[in-house]
């Protein structure tokens, strides 16, 4: 069989199978969205977005701190009979199930077809993935973007063509209109692609079409909604978003503090639903709402108060770890102990 029927033979095998792994992720988020009884704190935020668009009212989409794409998915998948809570599930399923292809892609390219299999099935199954891609919140959306992304990034970096170079900042400016720390890809990627042309001077040329290429589509996506931001709020700003500088020192937000509403007074769903008036500003992100709010726990308004914050963040992460995981990555790497490289191994183990 020659090189290229047996490449094409295990493509169509990888499709069809990288498909039912597919069925099995929608299958498991929907049954994780039907036992859900309450949502993501952010949930009736993004739900109150949605109806914003639905509603023509684009100006408060705009004044919002949160990035706008999710919340318009929403509003466009929400037709007719679809309430907007189960379309935004949807949303989240969807990049639930992109985040396994990026992995599947990513680790297909850096290593194998054995591990990249090994990889979709975790993310696929893990219950912290399935959790935030079938809830009403942005991150399943995010991470199939940024994932996608990635993995373009990666193909771009081993072999620049201004078709990898257009998927990833393609990618990347998509997972910005989500979320703002979209805009890492897009950077890391640039500062990547410069890095490998200065170690190899043949391909310069090549990289530096495919930099352009990259820059111009991500800047397509990025700089629309910079900019309607900033006419709509006089703030051209790459995100409205409180940074964690912001949240470590209490800074306020970067909106007027005329259109923060007052933290005594959470709007009821009438008022997120039909029954808001034209004007009504969105209800805004806990964060920015108590971000002068007085409270004892809060670190101190100075570089120390940011490390402690820094350091507060670490401690809950560790705390929410699954130490009981360890076992299963060390089985894990004692199965793949033939003929396989310790940076393989570890990279599996992670």
């Amino acid at each position: 069989m020659s090189r290229g029927v047996e490449s094409a033979s295990s493509s169509l095998r990888d499709g069809i199978g990288l498909s039912a792994l597919l069925v099995v992720a929608l299958a498991v988020r929907a049954f994780a969205w039907s036992r859900t009884v309450v949502l993501f704190n952010d949930g009736p935020i993004f739900l109150a977005m949605a109806e914003a668009v639905s509603r023509g009212q684009g100006e408060a989409l705009l004044q919002h701190p949160y990035h706008p794409l999710y919340p318009v998915l929403i509003a466009l998948v929400g037709v007719g009979p679809i309430p907007l809570e189960t379309a935004a599930v949807a949303v989240s399923i969807l990049g639930g199930l992109l985040a396994v292809i990026g992995i599947f892609v990513f680790v297909r390219h850096a290593f194998d077809r054995e591990l990249a299999w090994m990889a979709a099935w975790a993310v696929a199954l893990h219950p912290w993935a399935v959790d935030f891609s079938s809830d009403v919140m942005s991150d399943g959306l995010y991470a199939g973007f940024y994932l996608l992304g990635f993995a373009a990034m990666v193909r771009l970096i081993d072999e620049p063509t201004p078709r990898r170079a257009l998927a990833c900042g393609g990618w990347a400016g998509l997972a910005y209109l989500v979320r703002p720390e979209g805009i890492e890809l897009l950077a890391f990627a640039a500062i990547l692609l410069a890095v490998r042309s200065l170690r190899a001077p043949q391909i310069r040329l090549r990289a530096l079409g495919a930099g352009l290429v990259l820059l111009i589509s991500g800047a397509a996506l990025i700089a629309p909604l910079v900019l309607a931001v900033g006419i709509e709020t006089g703030d051209y700003a790459l995100t409205r978003k409180k940074s964690l500088v912001q949240l470590a020192s209490g800074s306020p937000a970067t909106q007027p503090p005329a259109r923060i509403p007052e933290p005594a007074t959470e709007p009821s769903r009438k008022d997120q639903g039909e029954g808001r008036e034209p004007g009504v500003r969105l209800p805004l992100p806990e964060s920015a709402v108590r971000a002068d709010a007085p409270g004892a726990e809060r670190p101190p308004r100075s570089p120390g108060g940011l490390v402690a914050a820094i350091l507060r963040s670490w401690a809950t992460s560790l705390a929410a770890f699954r130490f009981e995981l360890l076992g299963f990555a060390l089985v894990g790497l004692w199965l793949t102990r033939a003929d396989r490289r310790i940076a393989r191994e570890g990279a599996l183990g992670l």
